[in-house]
């Protein structure tokens, strides 16, 4: 499931997901990502009962990170990393993007 709310001022969301991060989901995933890249600027996401991840999902989230941050936003991620999102990171060849190597701050996932 894909849900988010807005702050007050519609400068900020949060987008929630539950259950698997995969194709299935790609296509809701990306209506639901244009719509709040064209309305805020900084986006949170945050993840329960993820048990599997595939690299379309990653696409849509990056694409969206890169396209915040070049206009000055952010997004990030509340609670911690999906082990099942972690691996799917890990084997589509991100490397570069996970724990310490993560200079962008998007796959972290400090709770907040």
């Amino acid at each position: 499931m894909i849900e988010y709310t807005l702050d007050e001022g519609g400068a900020a969301a949060v987008l929630k997901f539950s259950g698997p991060a995969n194709i299935s989901q790609a296509q809701k995933l990306h209506a639901t990502l244009l719509e709040l890249v064209g309305k805020v600027q900084h986006l949170t996401l945050q993840f329960s009962d993820t048990n599997s991840a595939d690299l379309s999902v990653l696409q849509l989230l990056c694409s969206a990170h890169r396209h915040l941050h070049r206009g000055g936003g952010s997004l990030t991620l509340r609670g911690p990393l999906p082990a099942a999102l972690r691996d799917a990171i890990l084997t589509a060849g991100f490397t570069n993007c996970v724990g310490e190597n993560d200079k962008s701050g998007l796959w972290i996932g400090e709770a907040s």
